[in-house]
């Protein structure tokens, strides 16, 4: 995990392999978006794949999630945080989950070609 999540740079140390300040340009100074009416139109079955190790979709807001759609179905990925590693690397979280399992989670949504 940790050679999916990190780099080393020239001079030996190793850094994160995403800009931590992604975040942000969501400064306190902009009004706060409420999403949650728009999240709560969505019309069609739901799953979450979360990375227990997300810091921008941290459990607290995974329980909203749930609350606003409590037949959402979520799979957690302990190892993993936000970004998923490549599909290239040995150290994926999604290794033994079958994609015959994911696709039977899976209902087109309405109006939806499936």
């Amino acid at each position: 995990m940790a050679m999916a999540c990190s780099r080393r740079l020239p001079d030996g140390r190793f850094v994160t392999h995403y800009d931590p300040a992604i975040v942000g340009q969501f400064s306190e100074s902009v009004p706060p978006l409420d999403l949650w009416s728009l999240f709560d139109t969505i019309d069609c079955p739901l799953m979450l794949l979360h990375g227990a190790q997300s810091d921008v979709l941290t459990a607290g807001i995974v329980e909203q999630m749930r609350e606003h759609k409590p037949q959402m179905h979520v799979l957690t990925f302990d190892e993993c945080g936000h970004a998923w590693p490549a599909s290239s690397t040995p150290h994926r979280p999604d290794r033994g989950v079958s994609k015959r399992g994911l696709n039977s989670l899976a209902t087109p949504c309405p109006g939806e070609i499936g």
